[in-house]
């Protein structure tokens, strides 16, 4: 991913933050692989896991949504909660959006359509 200026628009935080970590995962597709098996492991086992490594207690997606809901960048129709759990839902599925072997631009299309639902979703309009 070439190097973009950093912006204060949540939709191209999001935007930035898919497409390096596809790209990543698609370089290494191991670590898309630990993912999910790490996502569908039980709660008990992810809990461990998360008190072994406190860094993943962070709730970046959800610092990115509080960010935007005090910047204006988001509706009221919803709640915190319920846009921070759809944003996490497309986050963690995001990969069934690639295919192996795509490049870059055709990566940047595939995220392009998910923030666009977003924006029109849970957007401020």
């Amino acid at each position: 991913m070439a190097n973009v200026a950093p912006s204060d628009d949540i939709f191209d935080q999001l935007r930035q933050i898919a497409i390096g970590s596809l790209e990543y995962a698609m370089k290494e597709p191991r670590y898309n692989a630990l993912w999910r098996l790490f996502l569908s492991e039980s709660d008990e086992l992810r809990k461990k896991v998360k008190a072994a490594f406190p860094e993943l207690k962070e709730d970046a997606l959800g610092k990115l949504v509080d960010s935007a809901f005090e910047k204006g960048q988001l509706t009221d129709r919803y709640d915190r909660d319920f846009i921070n759990s759809v944003v996490g839902l497309y986050f963690g599925n995001m990969d069934a959006f690639i295919t192996p072997g795509m490049t870059s631009d055709e990566i940047a299309v595939q995220v392009d359509k998910v923030i666009s639902i977003l924006k029109e979703s849970v957007g401020k309009q």
